[in-house]
């Protein structure tokens, strides 16, 4: 294994800055992901019980500081905002998968 990270550094030797950012840009997108499918839940729970908005503290926090008027249109607002996330995540890994693309034919 050490061998096979030495024989790497060998070859990037001038572009390691460039990788420092590709793992970096890895892990914003591992985050994004972690991020837009853990919102799944909590909506598809306020979609089937609305309730669930005054039984959580978050949510209701959320609720009262933004003054919605009735739960739909939280849920509205939060699904569009999960939507957002969605698109965001997208973007990010476009832009990510072509910065990979750009770096690796660096090496040809």
């Amino acid at each position: 294994m050490l061998q096979f990270f030495s024989k790497l550094l060998y070859i990037i030797r001038g572009h390691r800055k460039g990788l420092t950012l590709l793992v970096s840009l890895f892990f914003l997108l591992s985050f994004m992901e972690s991020v837009s499918v853990a919102l799944i839940g909590p909506f598809t729970a306020i979609a089937t019980d609305p309730a669930f908005i005054s039984r959580t503290p978050i949510f209701h926090f959320i609720y009262q500081q933004l003054g919605f008027d009735s739960t739909s249109q939280f849920l509205l607002i939060f699904g569009l905002c999960i939507i957002s996330i969605f698109y965001l995540k997208i973007f990010i890994a476009f832009n990510v998968t072509r910065y990979v693309f750009a770096y690796g034919f660096k090496f040809q």
